[in-house]
């Protein structure tokens, strides 16, 4: 006799992202897919951590197209199926900055958000020439992730994004796609850049979205009201 599937008849919930107010369906993940999520974080690899979380959403809300998305809104997203799955607060340790003691406090998962999206994907680097930005994926990520990861400085790493979000460049009515070029032809673009230039794409990328929440705790030592601002995935697990 075969055992009975259980659950099949699972609860649906929305989730409405806040930067283009589009509304997803999702359902909270099984067993299977909290598995997978925690054998990924026991092998303290970043990819398969990145794989099991995209695979828990694949599976939870089919209708999301990850491919299209920021890393930012999946982020998001996957948070939301998670709170939903076991438990919308989440419990992290912060350090006091004050005296430095660590301080476990809980996070409400529900009153997460996501800060500086941008509309405006354009930076017109001359009267003629006009750069297409795109805000990075997780395909990107993982694609690149070697190369994250070997980063030592934050200066490092944000050209490195810099390079990840480069979609077009328009001259003069012609459009040329960086998909299409060398890493030569790319480094050689970018090096041609005045400071000015530079700087405008560089705000781009300082102002990619990110999900964050305002947490404020009293310091279980010596009372210090602190007030941080997390921001980026790890910062809530």
């Amino acid at each position: 006799m075969a055992l009975p599937r259980i659950n099949d008849d699972k609860p649906i919930y929305e989730v409405t992202l806040p930067t283009n107010k589009k509304t997803y369906r999702y359902r909270p993940f099984l067993v299977k897919e909290q598995r997978n999520i925690l054998l990924a974080s026991e092998s303290e690899s970043a990819r398969e951590g990145v794989m099991a979380m995209l695979s828990c959403i694949e599976s939870c809300a089919p209708d999301v197209k990850i491919e299209d998305m920021s890393t930012a809104e999946v982020d998001y997203i996957f948070l939301q199926i998670r709170g939903k799955s076991v438990g919308e607060k989440s419990n992290i340790s912060v350090k006091c900055s004050q005296c430095e003691t660590e301080n476990s406090v809980s996070i409400d998962l529900t009153e997460v958000d996501i800060s500086g999206y941008q509309e405006n994907d354009i930076v017109e680097l001359s009267d003629k020439i006009k750069l297409k930005l795109k805000h990075p994926t997780y395909a990107d990520t993982i694609k690149n992730l070697e190369d994250i990861q070997k980063e030592e400085t934050s200066s490092g790493l944000i050209f490195k994004t810099l390079k990840i979000a480069l979609h077009s460049l328009e001259v003069d009515e012609e459009l040329i796609m960086f998909s299409d070029e060398s890493e030569e032809e790319i480094d050689a673009f970018l090096n041609s850049l005045n400071s000015d230039q530079l700087e405008k794409c560089l705000t781009f990328i300082r102002d990619l979205p990110k999900i964050n929440y305002d947490l404020k705790f009293d310091c279980k030592k010596c009372n210090h009201k602190n007030e941080v601002k997390l921001e980026g995935f790890q910062d809530f697990f």
